[in-house]
């Protein structure tokens, strides 16, 4: 069974006012704990109140058995590799509700950890005054997650993640920003997945994922994105969902190139113009969903180039027919739901 390692500053009730005492820390915290000196402690479950987290950050000894940490309530005046490094075996750690200062200097890392792989932020205040980050030293993270969280200055720069190039999953959801740097993900050639939705963000810089070149799902639903920016999406994209938001035109170059596309979702927006080209290169769509939009029209060429097409979402929309051979191609299609006053013979 793995050891879980958990700090929850609401939960202490012994504070060490003088130097910090691991023995007696570990006799009053922690469930089961062997030691030989304080430099190599080892436990698996404790928890730290607030006042103790500067100490216990200062302290040389670490705690190796643990491999899923959690540190909630905490509040750390600089989150650095002096923190990660006391939990050398960790390969998993989650931070909730505490409050993070990310500013590093990266000619100043002593040791860059690359055995933990995934880093969640949760319901937590983070503030970055510089352009460098502490990521910078977590060059082994291959998912990282910042949910429900209050990010300063509302901005992702361009070194954000410069150093985290095995990053495969990358989640910045529920916190509100409001520009991300055209060059914030170029060294993440890695990625599989990025997340970006709830942030309202307006705008999407262009050249956002040219270097992206593994890149397969694309999520960000619920933004304020008012157009795409030409070319966006790279030719390894299989996912795309941007649902709520606010596109209203999608041209012929939107999604040209993108023949491994088989779900796009584009639903709940203002789209009044949708290109009878814009799935020419997306001859393997399986999922169209473009409902709760403005289309006026849906020609037959539409769909002449989506064969494998099995589900097709066209309800509330502007149109009021349809013509009766618009369906003619597409011999996998399963599941189609328009709006059946308009088009009562399907």
């Amino acid at each position: 069974m793995k050891s879980l390692l958990v700090l929850f500053g609401l939960l202490a009730t012994v504070s060490f006012a003088s130097a910090f005492n691991a023995e007696l820390f570990y006799n009053y915290y922690c469930q089961s704990y062997t030691y030989n000196n304080v430099n190599t402690v080892q436990c698996g479950q404790f928890t730290l109140s607030q006042k103790d987290a500067v100490a216990f950050q200062n302290e040389a000894f670490v705690i190796s058995n643990a491999t899923n940490v959690l540190l909630s309530g905490c509040s750390f005046e600089t989150f650095n590799e002096n923190i990660i490094n006391k939990f050398p075996n960790a390969t998993n750690i989650n931070i909730e509700r505490c409050s993070m200062n990310l500013n590093n200097n990266h000619s100043t890392i002593s040791k860059v950890n690359t055995v933990l792989k995934s880093l969640t932020i949760l319901g937590s205040n983070i503030y970055v005054n510089s352009n460098v980050t502490s990521f910078g030293y977590l060059t082994g993270l291959t998912s990282l997650a910042i949910r429900v969280s209050f990010l300063e200055n509302y901005a992702i720069e361009n070194s954000f993640f410069a150093n985290n190039t095995n990053l495969v999953y990358l989640e910045i959801s529920k916190v509100q920003i409001f520009s991300i740097d055209s060059n914030a993900f170029y060294n993440l050639q890695n990625l599989q997945t990025v997340n970006i939705t709830e942030t309202a963000i307006p705008i999407l810089p262009q050249g956002l994922f040219s270097n992206n070149r593994k890149l397969q799902n694309v999520l960000m639903n619920n933004n304020h994105i008012e157009y795409l920016p030409l070319p966006f999406f790279p030719p390894s994209v299989v996912n795309i969902q941007l649902s709520h938001n606010i596109l209203e035109v999608i041209s012929a170059q939107t999604f040209k190139g993108l023949s491994n596309l088989s779900y796009l979702d584009l639903s709940e927006n203002s789209i009044s113009v949708f290109s009878n080209q814009a799935l020419a290169s997306t001859q393997n769509l399986n999922y169209l969903d473009l409902h709760n939009n403005q289309i006026s029209k849906f020609d037959r060429k539409l769909f002449t180039s989506v064969k494998y097409l099995k589900s097709l979402y066209l309800y509330n929309n502007n149109y009021t027919t349809l013509p009766e051979d618009i369906f003619d191609d597409l011999a996998q299609l399963g599941v189609v739901i328009v709006n059946p006053i308009n088009y009562p013979y399907l």
